[in-house]
């Protein structure tokens, strides 16, 4: 009995520590992707690798997304987005 509460803790803490690290930044939205392939986005073709996707810091518009390298340390785009709501979840 103990044994399986233990595991069963142990699934739990392991779900949401993974739950937590995908998630965004609240503010900036800050995420980081890695794609297998290349990705096009507009103006230019994205290589396979890994990126930083964040809102830009701008309290007029929030729909600038901007992309830069893995580290954050070089701008790669910037982006105009379109926000899609959904009324049915996927």
């Amino acid at each position: 009995m103990m044994k399986t509460v233990t595991v069963a803790l142990a699934i739990t803490v392991i779900g949401l520590a993974s739950a937590a690290s995908a998630r965004a930044d609240e503010f900036n939205k800050q995420t980081v992707l890695t794609f297998s392939q290349p990705v096009e986005i507009p103006g230019q073709v994205l290589p396979a690798g890994t990126y930083l996707f964040k809102l830009a810091d701008t309290m007029s518009d929030r729909h600038i997304v901007q992309i830069f390298s893995a580290d954050g340390s070089r701008i790669i785009a910037t982006v105009m987005a379109i926000p899609d709501y959904r009324l049915t979840t996927t």
